[in-house]
Order: structure tokens, then sequence, then C-alpha cells
């Protein structure tokens, strides 16, 4: 299946995002544990990894325009969820680029939740989710290593 031009920029976008989201982890934890040793008080904002990502790259002109300012999400544990949300027009794929960022991800375990609007999206998306032999699916089992279960309401 053949990506088109901008859904080719939102997945190159969320890969920036990831890896910087795994840097600004890294040098978190890094600053936790020296605070930590020191036994100084962690500041919120050390441990919030996926912000400092998202500072970053607005700060580096990588966060789409007019972006608003960061929104954090937070465990009920108190610990911060990284989030991300692709802007797609309608019809414009947004079911590809969830199983095309999923693949990227390349992880064997992990669960993800498909919402959607309404009962007749519901039933296009789990007609193509389903069948092992549609692309989206098949972009589902290469990034899972085909671990691929599906639960439904």
């Amino acid at each position: 299946m053949e990506l088109k031009e901008y859904q080719i920029r939102a997945l190159d976008a969320f890969v920036r995002w990831r890896h910087e989201l795994a840097a600004a982890q890294e040098r978190s934890a890094t600053a936790v544990a020296a605070l930590e040793q020191a036994g100084v008080p962690v500041p919120a904002d050390i441990r919030n990894h996926p912000k400092a990502a998202w500072q970053t790259l607005a700060e580096a002109g990588q966060v789409a325009k007019p972006f608003l300012p960061y929104v954090e999400r937070t465990a009920a544990a108190g610990f911060p969820i990284p989030h991300l949300c692709f802007k797609v027009p309608t019809g414009g794929g947004k079911t590809l680029l969830g199983a095309a960022a999923l693949e990227r991800l390349n992880r064997s375990s992990g669960l993800t939740l498909w919402m959607v609007p309404s009962n007749a999206i519901y039933q296009q998306t789990r007609e193509k989710l389903w069948d092992r032999q549609h692309p989206y699916r098949q972009m589902l089992e290469r990034g899972s290593g085909g671990r691929v279960k599906m639960l439904e309401k």
C-alpha cells in the first residue's frame, strides 16, 4: 500500500517524536537519579519527559503550526503519559496511519485501543483489521512479530 505525501510527513513526524521522546526519557532518568542521589527534591517537570520532548520539537519548529500548548496526561500513579494526535482530513487514512505508526513501534507486546465515532466506521475498521490479508492488519502483524489479538466490545 503506497502512502500519500502528507501521510509520509505525518509518520516522519511520529518517528522524530519517538526518537526525541526516548532521548528526553534518558535525560530525565539521569537528572532524577542525580537529584535523588543528592537528596534534593525532584521537580515534576524533570520527570515529565513527554513534555520535554514536545518542547524540544516545538523549539526546533517540528510541531505543526498553529500548535496549542502542550496538553499533559498523567496516570493515576503520577507518571506522565506520552501521547500524540494525527490530524488528517476526513478520508485521509487515519486507520492506515495508526497501523503504520504501530508498525514503526516494532513492539511485540502492548495494548492498542482503537476508538471510532460511529457504528459505520466501527464496521469498516473492524472489517479491515480482522482480515489477515488486509494491508492494515499485515502492518500490525509485522510490527508485533505476529502477536496481534483482536478483541471486541
